[in-house]
Order: structure tokens, then C-alpha cells, then sequence
């Protein structure tokens, strides 16, 4: 089994429960919930209240000077064409770009339609209930401003082994965490999420669900980094820090880092903190539209 099919599934299996434990909120209330707010990721609404897209966001750090500036990028798996065609404009203008993928040192994703196994079967099924695209295969990471940033698959089992976690442990932390923040039992209304996937029709709604579950990053943070952090989360944020700073050493002063949402907000405590930047002017590019 390569790194794709091993680290996919276990990671794909608990977003897939993350967003259906919470599912079971009938149609009005799920239209008419506020959602969550943060600086990386949000759900843009209309004045009366309608979801209008899944937005991701560019947060730029700067030190005092000026001459040092780091921006945050939200990764989206999966996306609108247009989203991803903007964002390959957008890393154009960055003398490095540091990406997401637990691969060997320098690795490049490939495009979905060669992922075979899982990882593409996965990525074909969504792309189809979902009339969206993919992260991979969509953005170019042959840009040669373009750098691999994270851990190895062998650094990646060796900081679960020494944390003594791994997707089962990440697993019940998530199902603890959302059971204790539920007021009431889940009801039949979670076999809606199977409903969804067997008719398309209804992806619209399919969609603003899951979109409400992406922008609620403590449910996607706080189970899985539990009281002492995570190999999943807090260990390859230092690994991205240690490049970000050799980088910085290599001489570049413009450099996006982009990455999962559920990373970013410890990310800028780390810019803010050890690197002594201040963040500037938060800029939205859309990612899904919610309306159809």
C-alpha cells in the first residue's frame, strides 16, 4: 500500500464523521444557522441571512520594516474551477509557496485523473456528487516557486508512534468532542447524508451542510490536538515553520504558506510569535458557490 492509500483513507474516513455526527440538523435549521466565523475560512451570506459561497481567505503577515510578508492561504480539496485558477494567479506573484502533502522530500501531487486506488476513486465519486473539482490536479505544483513543505511518510508514523495516536485515538477524541457539545440525541436525520449521495439532485444542499462543518474549525481542531497536541496537526505546523524560516534564510521575503484550514490559526500565533509579524489585511477569494 503506497502513502496516498494509507494516510487517505484514515484522514477522509474522519472528515466523512466530523461532518455526519453534526449532520442531523433539519433543513430550516440548517439554513438558518449562523455560521462560524474565523479569519481562514467562512461562509459569505446575503443581508437576510442566504448562503452565497464557501470562502477561503489570504492572510497576510509583515514585519514593521516591510520587507518580510507571509501570507496564509486556506487549502480546499476540493473547489470551483475558477477558485483554483485564481489561486495559481495569486502564487504567481510569491517567491515561494509552501504546500501541504505527507510524500517523500520535493514531492509533486498529481492530477486526480492518474490517482488510482482509493485516494481516486474517492476523488471521482465527490467530484461527481458535488460538480466540483480537485485541489490536486488543479493547482500547479511544477511552479517552480513551488515547495514541498511537510513531513515525510516516515516522519509522519514516527511522531504518531511517539504521541501514541493514530486515526483511532483522533477517532474517538472527535466522537467524545461532539457528543459533549449535543444537547440532544442524534435522530434519523443522519441517514440523510446517505440520502444525498444517492441523489445528486439534492447536492446543493449536500453542499451548504458540508460547508457548515468546513468553517467550524473547533470541531476540527480541538478533538484531534486533545490537551497536548497532535502529529496530525501541531507537529507538521513546526515542520512548515522550519522551512518557512529556511526559506527566509535562502534570501525570498514574499512566501504564501498554503495549507489546511485547521492549521492556519495555530500558524498565525507561531508568525505573530516567534517570527514577530503582524497580521494585515485579510483578502476572500470564493471557493464554492452555495447557491446551486
Amino acid at each position: 500500500m503506497n502513502w496516498k492509500s494509507r494516510y487517505f483513507l484514515p484522514v477522509f474516513l474522519l472528515g466523512c464523521f466530523c461532518w455526519g455526527v453534526n449532520g442531523n440538523l433539519s433543513k430550516t435549521q440548517a439554513e438558518e444557522k449562523s455560521p462560524p466565523t474565523s479569519d481562514f475560512i467562512r461562509i459569505h451570506q446575503n443581508p437576510q441571512g442566504k448562503s452565497l459561497a464557501l470562502e477561503t481567505s489570504l492572510v497576510p503577515y509583515e514585519s514593521e520594516d516591510g520587507e518580510i510578508s507571509v501570507t496564509l492561504i486556506g487549502a480546499i480539496h476540493l473547489g470551483e474551477v475558477d477558485y483554483y485558477q485564481k489561486l495559481n494567479e495569486e502564487f504567481q506573484n510569491y517567491d515561494a509557496v509552501l504546500y501541504e502533502v505527507v510524500a517523500e522530500e520535493g514531492a509533486r501531487p498529481e492530477s486526480a485523473a492518474e490517482s488510482g486506488g482509493v485516494i481516486g476513486t474517492s476523488q471521482r465519486l465527490m467530484a461527481y456528487f458535488l460538480g466540483m473539482t480537485f485541489q490536486i490536479g488543479s493547482i500547479d505544483y511544477h511552479a517552480e516557486n513551488m515547495f514541498h513543505a511537510d513531513m515525510t511518510p516516515e516522519e509522519f508514523e514516527k511522531a504518531i508512534q511517539q504521541r501514541e495516536e493514530g486515526f483511532l485515538v483522533w477517532y474517538f477524541r472527535t466522537l467524545g468532542y461532539e457528543t459533549a457539545r449535543k444537547s440532544e440525541r442524534l435522530t434519523k436525520e443522519d441517514a440523510q447524508w446517505l440520502a444525498f449521495l444517492l441523489f445528486p439532485a439534492k447536492k446543493h444542499r449536500l453542499k451548504r451542510m458540508m460547508a457548515e462543518q468546513m468553517v467550524d474549525l473547533d470541531a476540527s481542531i480541538v478533538p484531534v490536538e486533545g490537551k497536548k497536541g497532535s502529529a496530525l496537526l501541531q507537529d507538521r505546523n513546526e515542520k512548515v515553520m522550519r522551512i518557512l524560516q529556511t526559506r527566509l534564510d535562502a534570501g525570498d521575503r514574499k512566501i504564501a504558506i498554503f495549507y489546511g484550514a485547521a492549521h492556519l490559526p495555530a500558524m498565525a500565533g507561531m508568525l505573530e510569535k516567534d517570527f514577530r509579524l503582524k497580521k494585515g489585511e485579510i483578502r476572500w477569494i470564493p471557493a464554492w458557490d452555495l447557491t446551486r
